[in-house]
C-alpha cells in the first residue's frame, strides 16, 4: 500500500514538471523564454524537482519499539458443557516507547475465535483480547492463539485448554 502511494506521488510530480515545463515552453511571455534558454535556471530547476522526487519516495520509517505485556499467557476453562460456547478476555499493555498495533491475531482451530482491540494502543494503555471457543467436540482441547504485533517480540502465543464433556446419550 505505501509502495503505491509512493509510485502515485513520483507519477504525479513528474506529471506537474512535465506540465510546467510545456506551459512555460507554449507561452510567449519574454520571462518565460528567458528562463528556459538559461541552462543554468534549468538545472536549478531540475535538481528542486529530483529533490522533491526523492523526498516523495523516501520509505516512511517505521518504529517497532512497542512491547506488549499480558495479563495471563494461558487460560483453563475447565470442564464445559457439550455444546456450549465460551469465552475469556485477556488484557495487554502496551509498555513500550511506541503505539502497540495488532496486525493480526491467528487461532490454531475453527473451534476459536478472536476479537481484539483494533485501534492503536498508546504507550501505558490497554486492550483487550476476547477468546471465543464453541465445544462442538466432546474431549480435552489445547488450542493456541498468536498476537502479531509491531514489535520485537511479535508474535506472542497464548493458550486456551479445557476439557468438553461427553453428552449423555452418546455410549463409548
Amino acid at each position: 500500500m505505501i509502495a503505491n502511494r509512493i509510485e502515485v506521488s513520483a507519477v504525479s510530480i513528474v506529471e506537474r514538471v512535465s506540465v510546467f515545463f510545456n506551459m512555460l515552453n507554449n507561452r510567449n511571455i519574454a520571462n518565460n523564454r528567458r528562463i528556459l534558454n538559461s541552462s543554468h535556471n534549468k538545472n536549478i530547476f531540475l535538481s528542486f524537482a529530483l529533490l522533491i522526487l526523492l523526498s516523495a519516495c523516501s520509505t516512511p520509517v517505521i518504529r517497532n519499539d512497542a512491547l506488549i505485556g499480558v495479563n495471563k499467557e494461558k487460560h483453563d476453562f475447565g470442564t464445559i458443557a457439550y455444546k456450549k460456547e465460551v469465552a475469556c478476555t485477556f488484557e495487554f499493555l502496551n509498555t513500550g516507547k511506541s503505539a502497540l498495533i495488532i496486525y493480526d491475531v491467528k487461532t490454531s482451530c475453527g473451534c476459536t475465535i478472536a476479537e481484539w482491540t483494533n485501534a492503536p494502543i498508546r504507550p501505558g494503555n490497554k486492550g483487550l483480547l476476547k477468546i471465543k471457543y464453541d465445544a462442538a467436540f466432546p474431549g480435552v482441547f489445547h488450542k493456541t492463539v498468536e498476537i502479531s504485533y509491531n514489535g520485537v517480540g511479535s508474535p506472542v502465543s497464548l493458550e486456551i485448554n479445557g476439557e468438553v464433556e461427553y453428552p449423555e446419550n452418546i455410549k463409548l
